[in-house]
């Protein structure tokens, strides 16, 4: 497996997610982390220390690498509205209930471990890290408290946006959209989120603002 250069210092792993790399020197922040197996093949760009990992949103493939990152004190940050469901994983499967579910959102793809986190983004919250800037922005869709990383980068704007699309323009299942039953939350969620990004171009998870 191997690091795709998409810009000058933005690469894309294709783990079981994309994972995105960013990088400033010999650092660098990823979006999303999968399999974690991105900490093998950085040293190929020059990167010997990972400063970040930010989640889009809690659901296990996104994250269930984190125990690596862990070990080498990789700081992890994620959205604030989904907090719990990563500091608090082993609490939620103590109390999930397994049957007469009417609520189908899909908790079921919670870590299974507690993800202690370093930072929780808010939505319009700014973060700064070297020459870049983003802006995170709540999109729910995909998960109801998702958010996407908004980059300005090389006079271009990119939104990094988890699972909330891909392949230029799909959704990955529409069960996740499904909030409730036979409920329109989440088709509503994600036609809102994708309507504040205004005109965009879809490139895999991400998008490039003209």
């Amino acid at each position: 497996m191997n690091l795709v250069r998409l810009f000058e210092n933005i690469f894309l792993f294709k783990d079981y997610i994309n994972v995105y790399v960013i990088k400033d020197g010999i650092k660098a922040i990823l979006i999303d982390f999968g399999s974690g197996k991105i900490l093998d093949i950085l040293a190929d760009i020059g990167v010997n220390e990972v400063d970040y990992i930010f989640h889009t949103h809690y659901h296990r493939d996104q994250c269930f690498g984190d125990k690596l990152a862990l070990k080498q004190n990789i700081k992890i940050a994620a959205p604030y509205r989904e907090r719990k469901l990563f500091t608090e994983a082993e609490e939620f499967w103590k109390i999930k209930s397994y049957y007469d579910i009417y609520s189908l959102k899909p908790t079921f793809f919670v870590s299974t471990y507690n993800i202690p986190l370093d930072r929780t983004f808010k939505d319009h919250e700014d973060f700064e890290w070297g020459p870049y800037k983003f802006n995170i922005l709540e999109t729910r869709g995909h998960t109801a408290r998702s958010v996407s990383y908004l980059l300005e980068y090389e006079n271009k704007k990119l939104v990094f946006t988890g699972d909330l699309i891909h392949s230029g323009g799909k959704i990955i299942n529409y069960y996740d959209l499904e909030y409730a039953y036979t409920g329109d939350g989440g088709n509503m969620g994600i036609q809102l989120s994708l309507n504040s990004f205004g005109n965009v171009i879809p490139l895999f998870v991400f998008f490039i603002i003209s």
